[in-house]
């Protein structure tokens, strides 16, 4: 059983006394609609357990569970990692409330990490009552901060209109900031984002086209397999034409 998957989440033994084992195998790993991972690049880690309870609507923006390691761990004190990361391992077991009692307490730092993975609790409501609302105020401050999965996670809630107006342009904007970080799933959804877009201007198309191919490739490169699927549609879409 591979414990590197599609989403966000994976794990050991749920003893304190192990944590130091699971931080040194989680930490070396990069993170339509909300946070799944715990990576350098923005790659995403979850439990087949979580897969089959949760799998992806890949016809959606995908979304990430709130796991990507971004510059905030590298930057903040060591008690302030240590603690995000106790929470992380409480997730991984299912402990959502004694996560979210780990995570709490950070977001007074303005901790981006903590915020995307707050985020995402609210957005599932796991631990916490589910409240869209916080969860994109959450997201927003993440994603202002450079944190790739909160980026993503953001331009989801402006398309499908999730505690905010749609504005597909704004989708399109917090894609493009995650995808250019390397977030696979942020690619993947910029690139449908380009791809959706029906302009008149022909020249404005084939540049689109071109982008979208070049970001579905570079999702596909990280694992996402849709994103070599819909590289196989668009090449025998090009071979009709």
């Amino acid at each position: 059983m591979s414990l590197l998957t599609v989403h966000v989440n994976s794990g050991f033994a749920r003893q304190i006394a192990s944590l130091s084992l699971v931080f040194s195998f989680f930490i070396f790993f990069p993170a339509k609609l909300i946070s799944d991972e715990i990576s350098l690049s923005g790659l995403g880690l979850t439990t087949e357990k979580e897969e089959k309870e949760a799998p992806i609507d890949w016809s959606k923006p995908v979304v990430s569970r709130g796991f990507g390691l971004d510059e905030s761990l590298i930057t903040a004190n060591a008690e302030t990692v240590a603690q995000y990361k106790s929470g992380q391992v409480f997730y991984f077991f299912g402990e959502y409330k004694k996560a979210a009692d780990k995570w709490l307490p950070l977001l007074e730092q303005q901790f981006a990490q903590a915020q995307a993975s707050m985020g995402w609790l609210y957005q599932a409501g796991l631990g916490v009552d589910k409240d869209e609302a916080k969860a994109f105020v959450l997201y927003k401050k993440a994603a202002e901060q450079n944190n790739a999965v909160a980026q993503n996670n953001l331009g989801v809630m402006y398309e499908n209109g999730i505690a905010v107006e749609p504005d597909f342009k704004k989708a399109r904007y917090w894609y493009k900031l995650s995808a250019e970080q390397g977030y696979r799933f942020g690619q993947y959804n910029y690139a449908n984002s380009l791809l959706m877009e029906k302009s008149s201007d022909k020249m404005l198309r084939q540049k689109q086209l071109s982008q979208a191919k070049l970001f579905l490739q570079r999702s596909a490169d990280q694992g996402v397999k849709q994103a070599e699927d819909k590289l196989k549609s668009l090449a025998k879409l090009s071979g009709n034409t």
